[in-house]
C-alpha cells in the first residue's frame, strides 16, 4: 500500500492527504470504499465539498472508521447539506478520555455531532441522498506529530 506524500506543516507536525470519495454525482444512498492511513495520526481535518446540491430532503454525510473493514461505526455526521459549497470537521484522533461508554452508531449519528474517543486508520464515507442526486467529494487531512520533534505540543 503506498501512501500519500507528506508536506511539513507547522513545526514538529506533518501532513498526509487522502481522497476518501472522489467528487462524483450520486443518486441515493451508499457508502464509499475503505481508505486506509497510515497509523500515528493526532488529528484529522475532513473536507467535505459539495459542488453540486440537488434538493430533497438534505444530503447526509457519515465518517466513519472500522476496526477489520467489516464492522464501521460513525466518528463524525456532518450537518445536513441544503446547498453547495464545503464544510470541515476537525477531529481528534487521540483525544483525552472522559471515561463515558459511548453507544456506537452506524450512519445514524445525528448531524453536527463528532465521536469522543479513538478514531482507527481504516475510514470510509457514508452518504443519504435524502431522495435526491448530489455531487460531492470528500478528503481527510491527517497531521502527525513528526518524530524526533518532542510532537509539536
Amino acid at each position: 500500500m503506498s501512501y500519500m506524500p507528506l508536506t511539513r506543516t507547522a513545526p514538529g507536525w506533518e501532513e498526509r492527504t487522502a481522497v476518501l470519495l472522489a467528487e462524483g454525482l450520486r443518486a441515493g444512498d451508499g457508502a464509499g470504499d475503505a481508505v486506509c492511513l497510515r497509523p500515528g495520526f493526532a488529528r484529522l481535518a475532513v473536507l467535505l465539498d459539495v459542488a453540486a446540491w440537488g434538493g430533497g430532503a438534505g444530503l447526509r454525510i457519515w465518517l466513519q472508521h472500522s476496526p477489520d473493514g467489516e464492522r464501521w461505526l460513525d466518528v463524525a455526521a456532518f450537518p445536513t447539506v441544503a446547498q453547495a459549497g464545503p464544510q470541515v470537521a476537525w477531529i481528534e484522533a487521540q483525544p483525552e478520555l472522559s471515561g463515558t461508554l459511548a453507544v456506537p452508531t452506524d450512519g445514524t449519528m445525528s448531524p453536527g455531532v463528532l465521536h469522543s474517543g479513538f478514531v482507527m486508520s481504516r475510514l470510509r464515507v457514508r452518504w443519504g441522498g435524502g431522495g435526491a442526486s448530489h455531487s460531492f467529494g470528500v478528503e481527510a487531512v491527517a497531521i502527525y506529530p513528526r518524530v524526533g520533534s518532542g510532537g509539536g505540543e
